[in-house]
């Protein structure tokens, strides 16, 4: 009589383990379902973000070859303008030095002063010659002076707008090759963080397996333990083990 009462009290314990242990082997699975879910949401974002920087990288690396030859281009023209803003400077220095030659003859032949030319003269037509000479001698000098001066400060001008225009181009040129760099440095830091993403997400995969494992086994072992304690409860009747009254 009491082993039986025995029996059937293990019974209820197993019965009432068996269904208690799904609910609490599977919860830690559930939990880390979500986890891993949240996870790998987080990662594909950080993907679509990725992507995004990609072309932006790309897009910036267009720009940069676009300035870059830009720079080419430019140096060039400076190098062609150079060249002929030093033709242009090599003839006004001629024309200078020509001045200076014809000066220093003058000044070694005594020139000409105003009153040599009015004694020297031999006619009204003659003053009037040697006169018009003179001043058109003058003003030719005047127009090559003041030409001279013009083309150098033309070349002065160009060469100032030229470099202008090469440290215009040089910032731009820093400024893409700055914004390139912040770029690959943005997409590091995400490829960083897509890594430790996947990461997680593996350990919370092996975890979440584990997991499952333990409840399979656990479930095996409380489906084995009911069985047993069946078994035992329905077992042969022994009359030798029933204590009676007598």
């Amino acid at each position: 009589m009491h082993s039986h009462r025995l029996a059937a009290l293990c019974m209820a314990a197993i019965l009432l383990a068996s269904a208690l242990m799904p609910s609490l082997v599977w919860a830690a699975p559930a939990s880390l379902a979500s986890s891993i879910a949240e996870k790998q949401a987080q990662a594909a974002d950080a993907q679509v973000q990725l992507e995004a920087m990609r072309v932006d990288l790309g897009n910036q690396l267009a720009e940069l070859a676009k300035i870059n030859a830009q720079v080419d281009a430019a140096r060039q023209d400076i190098v062609a303008s150079n060249n002929k803003l030093a033709e242009l400077d090599a003839s006004a220095q001629m024309r200078l030095e020509q001045l200076g030659s014809r000066a220093v003859q003058m000044y070694k032949s005594g020139g000409l002063s105003t009153l040599e030319v009015v004694l020297g003269s031999k006619s009204i037509s003659d003053l009037v010659s040697r006169i018009s000479f003179l001043v058109d001698m003058q003003e030719r000098d005047t127009l090559v002076l003041a030409d001279v001066r013009k083309t150098r400060a033309e070349i002065a001008y160009l060469k100032g707008q030229q470099e202008a225009q090469a440290q215009t181009l040089s910032d731009l040129q820093r400024q893409a090759d700055a914004g390139r760099v912040q770029i690959e440095t943005s997409m590091a830091k995400q490829q960083a963080y897509m890594k430790s993403l996947n990461s997680e997400i593996a350990t919370l995969v092996r975890q979440q397996e584990a997991a499952k494992a333990a409840a399979a086994a656990a479930s095996a072992a409380a489906a084995s333990a009911a069985a047993a304690a069946n078994g035992g409860a329905n077992g042969p009747f022994i009359p030798a083990t029933v204590i009676s009254d007598s």
